[in-house]
């Protein structure tokens, strides 16, 4: 008895020494066909951002795997099914940046904010009413790419353990 519990706590021990980067390869392959499940006729989708200490991800690794994630995304309108029909697969909120860079925001129980001070108030809400898992936050943008300040502040904002970002892209 003895001798099968340590061959098969060596065994375990050997099939857990594979690397981070094994682990961040299987995730993003679950993640890219989640990601086509999810696609609408033009490769639009909805891709998950690697979350800091989420168990997959270091703070470290999640941090230095954001700029290429966020490179992946796309413009879409306001209107687009992808945005306004998403699931949250725990809850939280939708976040939209219009063209001209102003931030709308939907909380959990479906009502708007504007700016800034609505996001803050959309992740305030969802905080309150969190239970263990972490909140759910897509982010989505009349305009591709993630240079422009209020597109830094958000991610600024919204990028930390407790939050699965989310946004839309190819």
């Amino acid at each position: 008895m003895r001798t099968v519990l340590v061959f098969t706590l060596v065994f375990l021990a050997a099939g857990c020494d594979r690397s981070a980067t094994r682990q961040e390869s299987v995730m993003h392959e679950q993640d890219a066909r989640t990601a086509i499940d999810n696609s609408d006729d033009k490769g639009i989708t909805v891709l998950k951002i690697p979350r800091p200490n989420s168990g997959t991800y270091t703070t470290d690794r999640a941090t230095e795997l954001l700029p290429a994630t966020l490179k992946r995304s796309a413009a879409v309108s306001r209107d687009h099914a992808i945005y306004t029909k998403w699931k949250n697969p725990t809850h939280g909120f939708r976040v939209f940046i219009h063209g001209d860079g102003t931030i709308e925001t939907t909380n959990v129980l479906n009502e708007t904010g504007k700016g800034m001070e609505g996001l803050k108030a959309a992740l305030e809400l969802s905080r309150a009413m969190q239970d263990g898992n972490p909140l759910g936050a897509l982010i989505a943008s009349e305009t591709a790419g993630w240079t422009s300040e209020t597109k830094s502040a958000i991610i600024n904002m919204l990028f930390q353990p407790s939050i699965q970002l989310y946004i839309v892209g190819k």
